[in-house]
């Protein structure tokens, strides 16, 4: 939500979490304070108002939400914690519990931990005081939003609420489980969480979006810190709801955003607000490509202002098998999958990053809902066993594939000539071992059949109501999330079904491929934290600027904004550090003087030439950093897809390769996957017109 957004990044934010381990973090937290609200059920407006739709995970998700806070971070339960469900969660009961709550708490506790916590529908109403890019402010709904004179809450209300708590407590965790704003969808499995405007909050409806050249919330982080804001999604985007694998093997409606964070921050309490957001993105996109977690304000904070200075959590070993097999007490309600990549740590270890203290790299082979099947990639001298430890290196599996519906159209009676894009599609899809091709059930991306009229395109959920006569078919690849949204831009508009196959082929290749190469990631090196990444503005809309955007921020750009990237390695080590470029159009490219990367010496930041000129196609850019202590790594087998290359023998290369499609290698082969040498980053950008 835009202005709730801007608002906390007023007094700039906290947040962080990881995806690393097992063992509980104690958490001194004598003070703290959590308001959580979850709107399941609503109160219906009367006549013919458009009826509220009923969501069925958000009292899941504030009893997730208060266990997690129990169990992990010292709250008791008994009067520090107020939870609002359904009917409770009214207009008056919200504002009441926010005062009473927690601002009358944190004015007699001073230094408080507070944590503002709301699943439910979000929706929009017009700007009323020229602070939003949009045209619009984002609103909460409460119980009784829709019903007889009243309205939602607005975020500036909340603004004003966030307001009063500055002067009494610098921890303050905003956490909106709803949409940002965007138009709705229908999808299998999955419920947005998102409503049109309130004509009670706002009779006149959503103003226009601003003309070309107005200005826009930019995401700039300012303000004194204190505060930390989690969004479900970003602007423009939904956030989503569905059946998610429970504990105990069974599935429960859950906000996706919800249990992962959730997930993750049992498995690491002490982590920061960007890197808990950061991982548990790529599980969020297996659920909803299109929904991405947002995290603003001081993002390398701690959770809660959790303690670092505690014995690291890991995960824990529950019997040895053999000299290279053992079972983890870990599995996919961890996140954990085949391939997941892991250190194993003698059981002295106390920091568990790097090579130090570290036995054997290893992988999962196979999971249940709560263990995993583990083999080991290295020989090691000293034999495993149930009192080593074990940490996530790279959580996203490393045999992921993109899973598409191939065998009908996307929620649509097929025709004639579908069929025949369908089984041309088939035949090109088989043998990429990044794509699966999925029933629907499973499936998260499909095909769909739109209309084109001269430039205007209609999606397939509108196109029924263009006159065929009217209408040339128009083909495209969308998300399960976000049906009338094409992955890439692609819309294949060809008479003959097999140029069409093969534009849609490779639409699915092209975002399989990047979805694979935003997964390499080492969570296990040593100086992380020490490599940043930002973007330089340096004219937007023909005008020259100077904005800087952190690694979180995902700014806008329009076509023809000119900027840069910054990088700067703050280690006590030289670095060679290339650019990859996954771009809206769907092709990757290298930045960098040569295939081994650009030195950046240590303690210094350089500015990545050339400049940028934002371009179409519309969409989402991620430029992801790699960064070596070594000279030789080859990164230009990260651009070289479906091609046999020469890579270097060390077991980082033959990971890039394996990662890249360009080699379908064993991720590990061949050598010590050393944690010591290697580490990724990565901002993205939106390019908008």
């Amino acid at each position: 939500m835009l202005r709730i957004i801007k608002s906390v990044l007023e007094f700039a934010l906290w947040i962080s979490v990881s995806m690393c381990a097992g063992l509980s973090v104690a958490v001194a937290q004598p003070k703290s304070f959590a308001l959580l609200i979850g709107v399941d059920e609503y109160g219906q407006p009367r006549g013919d108002a458009p009826r509220v739709p009923n969501l069925r995970g958000p009292a899941n998700d504030v009893a997730e939400m208060k266990q997690l806070l129990i169990d992990k971070y010292g709250f008791s339960g008994q009067g520090d914690i107020v939870t609002l469900i359904g009917k409770q969660a009214t207009v008056a009961a919200i504002e009441t519990g926010f005062r009473e709550h927690l601002l009358n708490n944190a004015k007699k506790q001073p230094g408080a931990t507070i944590v503002f916590y709301f699943s439910g529908h979000g929706s929009q109403t017009s700007d009323k005081d020229n602070d939003e890019g949009d045209g619009a402010d984002e609103t909460l709904v409460a119980y009784d939003s829709r019903t007889a004179g009243k309205a939602d809450i607005s975020d500036d209300t909340i603004e004003t609420w966030l307001a009063g708590l500055t002067p009494h407590t610098g921890n303050v965790t905003v956490i909106f489980d709803s949409c940002n704003s965007g138009d709705g969808t229908k999808s299998i499995g999955l419920t947005p969480r998102q409503l049109l405007p309130n004509p009670n909050t706002d009779p006149n409806g959503i103003k226009p979006i601003l003309a070309k050249g107005a200005a826009e919330n930019d995401g700039v982080l300012r303000g004194r810190s204190g505060y930390a804001f989690i969004s479900g999604s970003r602007a423009g985007e939904l956030s989503h709801e569905g059946i998610v694998l429970g504990s105990d093997g069974k599935g429960h409606y859950r906000g996706f955003m919800t249990h992962y964070l959730a997930t993750s921050l049992r498995l690491d309490p002490s982590q920061t607000y960007e890197r808990v957001v950061h991982r548990i993105g790529a599980n969020v996109a297996q659920h909803a490509p299109s929904q991405h977690p947002q995290v603003y304000g001081d993002v390398f904070a701690r959770f809660l202002g959790a303690s670092g200075v505690q014995e690291q959590p890991y995960l824990k070993m529950a019997k040895v098998d053999d000299s290279r097999h053992f079972t983890l007490e870990a599995g996919a309600i961890h996140g954990i999958g085949p391939g997941t990549l892991l250190a194993v740590y003698k059981g002295t270890t106390q920091r568990l990053v790097g090579e130090t203290g570290k036995k054997a790299n290893a992988r999962v082979t196979s999971v249940t809902m709560s263990s995993s099947t583990v083999e080991l990639l290295d020989a090691t001298p000293n034999p495993i066993g149930t009192d080593d430890k074990v940490a996530i290196v790279t959580p996203a599996p490393g045999n992921y594939r993109m899973r598409v519906l191939t065998g009908e159209m996307g929620f649509k009676e097929s025709l004639a000539k579908d069929r025949k894009v369908l089984a041309g599609l088939r035949e090109l899809l088989n043998g990429d071992h990044l794509v699966e091709q999925s029933p629907a059930k499973d499936a998260l991306y499909s095909i769909h059949r739109g209309c084109m009229n001269g430039q205007l395109f209609t999606p397939s959920s509108r196109a029924a109501k263009v006159p065929l006569a009217a209408c040339t078919a128009a083909y495209y690849v969308a998300p399960r999330d976000n049906t009338d949204g094409p992955v890439l831009a692609t819309i294949a508009t060809d008479a003959d079904p097999a140029k069409v196959a093969q534009k849609l082929a490779t639409a699915i290749a092209l975002r399989a491929r990047q979805d694979h190469l935003k997964k390499i990631v080492n969570l296990q090196f040593p100086l992380s934290d020490a490599l940043k990444v930002e973007l330089v503005v340096l004219e937007s809309r023909g005008q020259p600027v100077d904005r800087v955007y952190p690694a979180t921020a995902v700014p806008k750009l329009a076509v023809g904004d000119k900027y840069q990237l910054r990088i700067t390695n703050d280690s006590e080590d030289d670095l060679y550090v290339a650019v990859l470029v996954l771009g809206s159009s769907g092709q990757t490219y290298l930045y960098s003087p040569s295939v081994n990367g650009e030195l950046i010496n240590k303690k210094t930041s350089i500015k990545v030439k050339p400049i940028y000129t934002a371009g179409k196609p519309y969409g989402l850019e991620t430029y992801k950093v790699m960064a070596s202590r070594r000279d030789n790594v080859d990164y230009g087998v990260l651009v070289s897809a479906g091609t046999r290359r020469t890579v270097g023998k060390s077991a980082f290369d033959l990971l890039l390769a394996d990662y890249s499609n360009a080699n379908a290698r064993d991720p590990v082969a061949g050598g010590n996957l050393n944690l010591d040498e290697w580490v990724t980053q990565s901002i993205d950008t939106e390019i908008v017109p």
